[in-house]
């Protein structure tokens, strides 16, 4: 070939190269310009330039959202696994048909990237999780690196010296200073037969009241009742395997026998959970108070009061410490325990007493317990002090040491969490969030229920100050340290009890890095999980409709908990008021038929169960929604931008669903949510969803109308 050909043919390549690149470019112009801004990252409004005002961030963004700026297809890769609909069309007459059918199908159908984002949210947050116990260096008093380094090497707590000093201080030499050892004990929650605990007087949440458990080491019956022979068997390998004697078998099983005895007098539903409305309305709470309970305890045959002052806190006199306890009334189910309690006591030797009492101590190392109680588990009301619990030390493996550590010192977690993943600014953009949520409210809102959501508190994540003591530093073992930990913990309940620190104090000192939020009805208070405060979930840089959808939907969600058909039961304290109406009473057969239908699957779904979180769900969508559009108008929303809002709203309910029938009845019978399609579509039709898509008709039925015109009275 001579040279001239080739450069001929060279040139041709050239000129075609050139010619296809020109016409690539003008197509994609052109579909550019037939989807204006449908393909424009909202987001990217309120990332970049911190400096610059957010208002004037926004209108200087706006004129690249109307030349619709598209994604480069890096960052598109980069942010698809935190923004499943990033870069999806927004739809200004094309497809809205198909988004007024099903708006859930319509939204989850296009998540390709994140098919259930509850699971990948929850998936999210474990690695964050895992990634706190990590030791950057060699900060000898980094708290949480030490409780790993000492769960993963010794998760059944071997070598506790702390566990053999118990053990040895158990010498009672009479009755009377067996109480008292018990009270020691208690300290550390060793399970004694008995078991003090305070709870939030339902009727005035301005004092808390003490209470007796009933409470043993066994939390099974049919293990002593109905399998005596196998119970007996395990219990003489435990006593076999410390070394004790072998007669000590026999007295625990039997004593445990005669407690049970004591207690169980055919209420074999005393420890289900139950409401604290359902408690109350069966019983009479006022008649179980006795004001004078010091002759009650003070029996001669067995004086339960010395069990009182071993409880005590330290650095409290005991005059100082039985008199704040005299002074307020004592929640008493019944007196049969504690008036049959002295028999039992005496029934036995005081050698077998001992006995029992140090099997107590080693049953915090071979078995998983719960105790026994009078008392429901309030799932609508603050319950008893909280415990460090020993239940998963039965399991093994590095997961379960980062639970254990989120049990046993939840500040310190939560403050590693907070510093690492969450940080000030997010802190202050859900605090600005939440107080233009109250407002949106109160525009809603009149009278009694005004003055509840003013009073309600929202607690945000933020770093909280710790100390421990330094034997906690100094513990050589896993079980020792959870034995400190569990005792500082008791000592702060029993000594904010005694000064007579009543709040919601209590409920700072549990884990909150978990993607959840809930309502306390007994404080009238909300508190935020951090693992809400994150991505998937939640970020600084997202777009405004993004963060009303997301963080300030579970806010306002929480929110109307304040006023739904249990929380109107509360007044803006948390007291309980008897006989209280709420003023969306008669919206009731609305939302039980809304929500009630037979599922795709063939199962029956029941408006009735899932009331109260079908009304958070409808009321809190609608109040997020109006304060978005609030703070929006001043921004100049566009209709892709209310698009944008209900499509962030739903996504994070995409979920796979059930493959069976009967997968699908067990979720319904324990839920109370509704199916996430439910909670999607119904709630959207209280907010101003059809005109956002320019739906022309939206579930043709009386139902659905009824849930629009739920707001329209306030």
């Amino acid at each position: 070939m001579t040279p001239n050909v080739f450069h001929l043919r060279a040139a041709i390549l050239l000129i075609f190269a050139v010619v296809f690149a020109v016409v690539t470019i003008v197509c994609i112009l052109v579909d550019d310009a037939r989807n204006g801004s449908n393909r424009t990252n909202v987001r990217s409004l309120f990332s970049g330039d911190s400096d610059v005002p957010l208002d004037k961030r926004l209108h200087r963004n706006e004129r690249k959202l109307h030349r619709g700026n598209l994604d480069s297809e890096h960052e598109a890769r980069e942010n698809s696994r935190f923004n499943p609909t990033r870069g999806s069309r927004v739809f200004n007459g094309e497809g809205e048909s198909k988004a007024c059918e099903n708006f859930y199908t319509f939204t989850c159908r296009d998540s390709v990237h994140v098919k259930d984002f509850p699971v990948f949210t929850r998936e999210e947050n474990v690695k964050r999780l895992n990634s706190l116990f990590v030791r950057d260096n060699d900060d000898n008093d980094d708290l949480l690196a030490k409780f790993h380094e000492l769960c993963s090497k010794n998760i059944v707590g071997d070598n506790s010296v702390l566990v053999q000093q118990l053990l040895d201080s158990i010498k009672p030499r009479d009755y009377e200073e067996l109480a008292y050892v018990w009270g020691r004990l208690h300290l550390y929650d060793v399970v004694t037969p008995l078991d003090l605990v305070f709870v939030v007087d339902p009727w005035n949440t301005t004092r808390r009241l003490p209470a007796f458990h009933r409470s043993g080491v066994f939390d099974r019956r049919d293990l002593v009742f109905n399998d005596y022979s196998k119970h007996r068997k395990d219990v003489a390998k435990i006593v076999a395997l410390k070394g004790f004697d072998k007669s000590w078998t026999d007295s625990i099983v039997e004593i445990e026998r005669a407690l049970y005895e004591s207690f169980s007098h055919g209420d074999d539903n005393d420890d289900l959970e139950i409401g604290l409305l359902d408690y109350l309305s069966v019983h009479d709470f006022h008649s179980e108070l006795l004001d004078d309970w010091r002759t009650v305890v003070s029996d001669p045959r067995f004086n339960v009061t010395n069990f009182l002052v071993g409880c005590r806190p330290d650095g409290v006199g005991v005059d100082d410490w039985l008199a704040s306890l005299f002074a307020v009334p004592l929640w008493c189910r019944d007196l049969r325990y504690l008036s049959e309690l002295p028999a039992v006591i005496l029934n036995f030797t005081l050698e077998a007493w001992t006995a029992y009492t140090k099997f107590s101590v080693l049953s915090i190392v071979q078995r998983q317990r719960s105790l026994y109680t009078p008392y429901p588990k309030y799932y609508d009301a603050l319950v008893e002090a909280q415990r460090r619990d020993t239940r998963y030390l039965y399991r093994e493996g590095d997961v379960n040491c980062v639970e254990l550590a989120q049990l046993y010192l939840p500040r310190e977690v939560n403050n590693r969490y907070f510093l690492k993943y969450v940080g000030d600014e997010a802190s202050r953009q859900a605090r600005r969030l939440s107080a233009r949520l109250k407002i949106a409210y109160l525009q809603i809102l009149e009278g009694v229920e005004q003055e509840k959501i003013s009073a309600l508190e929202v607690v945000l994540p933020a770093y909280f100050q710790t100390e421990h003591t330094n034997e906690l530093q100094r513990a050589k073992s896993l079980l020792d340290m959870l034995l400190l930990v569990k005792r500082e913990h008791l000592q702060l309940r029993f000594r904010e009890f005694y000064l007579g620190s009543v709040n919601a104090s209590i409920l700072d000192d549990e884990p909150l890095v978990q993607a959840n939020a809930f309502y306390q009805q007994q404080f009238n208070r909300l508190s935020v999980g951090m693992g809400l405060m994150v991505e998937p979930f939640f970020s600084v840089n997202a777009s405004l409709a993004r963060k009303y959808a997301r963080l300030g939907f579970v806010l306002a969600h929480e929110m109307a908990h304040a006023l739904d058909f249990v929380g109107v039961n509360f007044d803006k304290h948390g007291s309980y008021r008897q006989q209280a109406q709420s003023s969306f009473s008669e919206h009731i057969q609305c939302l039980q038929q809304s929500y009630t239908s037979i599922t795709s699957l063939g199962n029956t779904h029941n408006g009735r169960s899932t009331l109260n979180e079908n009304f958070a769900d409808v009321f809190g969508l609608y109040v997020a929604y109006a304060a978005f559009l609030d703070e929006a108008r001043v921004l100049e929303t566009t209709n892709s931008e209310k698009q944008e809002f209900f499509r962030a709203y739903a996504e994070q309910f995409c979920s796979e669903g059930f493959s069976t029938r009967q997968q699908e009845y067990t979720h319904l019978r324990s839920s109370v949510h509704s199916l996430p399609e439910l909670r999607v579509n119904n709630a959207l039709l209280s907010a101003d969803y059809r005109s956002a898509w320019m739906c022309t008709s939206v579930y043709k039925d009386s139902a659905a109308e009824c849930l629009r015109k739920l707001f329209s009275s306030k």
